[in-house]
């Protein structure tokens, strides 16, 4: 399942929801990606995180907080 970003113009608390009726989704052996630029609604949510810029793998981590503080991110913006 692909999601290009989910809380794109939504209140933070739509957003909030948003993102947990997606993470009850039974993927059955599947994933699901999420393209989000607010990675901290993503945090304990995902298994993998992965820096893009201009379509240019840019990084990954296994959690936001790393991806936040490695100076990665910051070719990110």
């Amino acid at each position: 399942m692909l999601i290009d970003e989910p809380s794109l113009g939504l209140a933070p608390k739509i957003s909030k929801s948003l993102i947990e009726a997606l993470m009850r989704i039974d993927l059955q052996d599947g994933a699901m990606v999420i393209a989000e630029q607010n990675l901290s609604m993503l945090n304990g949510k995902m298994t993998r995180v992965m820096g893009l810029h201009a379509g240019a793998l840019k990084g990954g981590a296994t959690s936001p907080e790393m991806m936040l503080s490695d100076h990665r991110h910051q070719h990110l913006h």
